[in-house]
């Protein structure tokens, strides 16, 4: 997938070089995380949206509401935001990792004219 994501970056940047650039891509993560009780492992799909422009790129995670990084490259952001998310689920209880993680997250892209 990632070298998808390079590609598509190259050819959208060549052909608007002097326009402001953001690529919304989602992705879903299965993180593992120990029980900290049962000492099992615990497997969570979540969703992240990445945007990418001059200054490098964003992601969040819209189903953990403030649960977003950045990272100079799209590895870096994707360690990062994976960091972040097995931080914030940590912090909560399954009941609570079950509640925000049961939202379907739903993309498409929508063309708009201006007159």
């Amino acid at each position: 997938m990632v070298s998808a994501v390079v590609e598509a970056e190259q050819s959208c940047g060549k052909r608007f070089s002097n326009c402001r650039r953001v690529f919304h891509f989602v992705l879903h993560f299965c993180m593992m995380m120990s029980d900290p009780i049962g000492g099992s492992q615990m497997s969570y799909k979540v969703s992240i949206v990445l945007e990418r422009d001059d200054f490098g790129y964003y992601a969040y995670c819209p189903e953990l509401k403030g649960c977003h990084s950045q990272g100079d490259s799209f590895e870096e952001v994707i360690a990062n935001i994976r960091e972040a998310i097995e931080l914030y689920l940590e912090t909560l209880s399954e009941e609570e990792r079950r509640q925000h993680l049961s939202r379907e997250i739903l993309t498409t892209a929508l063309e708009v004219t201006l007159a």
